[in-house]
């Protein structure tokens, strides 16, 4: 480990095969949405290498043609889950949730991260 790993809490997750321990490890002290919200958002920052290519997950959330870039986690909220700004390429900036994105590069390791969020999720994007 590199003294940069050292600011990393959760990036190793990214190397464990199995989705469970992965969640056991990131949610241990998390109880309550709130506090699991919190440690998946700074789970998100970690593992995400922004800035990034995404779509649009569905036509409910905008054109799913259109690539844009995510530039960073912006918060969470207890309505909504964990936000990202993303900008279009005409420069526009725009706050969504991450649930609603989908990364153009299905390879990355930072979808390990995407797809643990969506399995935690009490709801379906």
């Amino acid at each position: 480990m590199s003294a940069d790993d050292d600011f990393f809490m959760f990036r190793h997750l990214l190397d464990e095969p199995d989705q469970q321990t992965r969640l056991d490890e990131l949610l241990v002290d998390s109880e309550g949405w709130d506090k699991g919200l919190s440690a998946f958002e700074i789970y998100l920052e970690e593992c995400f290498d922004f800035p990034f290519q995404a779509k649009f997950r569905s036509k409910k959330y905008g054109d799913t043609k259109s690539v844009f870039t995510v530039l960073r986690v912006s918060c969470s909220k207890d309505k909504g889950g964990v936000f990202c700004e993303i900008q279009f390429k005409n420069q526009k900036k725009r706050e969504v949730p991450v649930c609603c994105i989908t990364p153009t590069d299905r390879k990355h390791k930072r979808n390990i991260a995407f797809n643990d969020y969506l399995s935690w999720l009490p709801f379906t994007p």
